[in-house]
């Protein structure tokens, strides 16, 4: 996964388009069939993405991305 915590946005589009983005980028870890252990995380940044898409903030600094904890079988 992409470390996201680069230099802060300042455009209200463009953070609309990147947590868009990186919404569609995590969708997987929402699946009831995708078993990792840290899906709190997952929920947790998701929300960070959806409140940036609803209501962009200047400047905007994107949290890190969780990493997939895969649990085992």
């Amino acid at each position: 996964m992409n470390n996201q915590n680069e230099p802060y946005e300042t455009n209200p589009a463009r953070v609309v388009a990147k947590a868009k983005s990186l919404l569609a980028e995590t969708d997987y870890a929402m699946l009831t069939d995708v078993v990792i252990t840290n899906k709190t995380e997952f929920a947790q940044y998701r929300e960070f993405l959806r409140e940036a898409v609803k209501a962009p903030k200047n400047p905007t600094t994107f949290p890190n991305m969780p990493e997939p904890e895969w649990a085992e079988e």
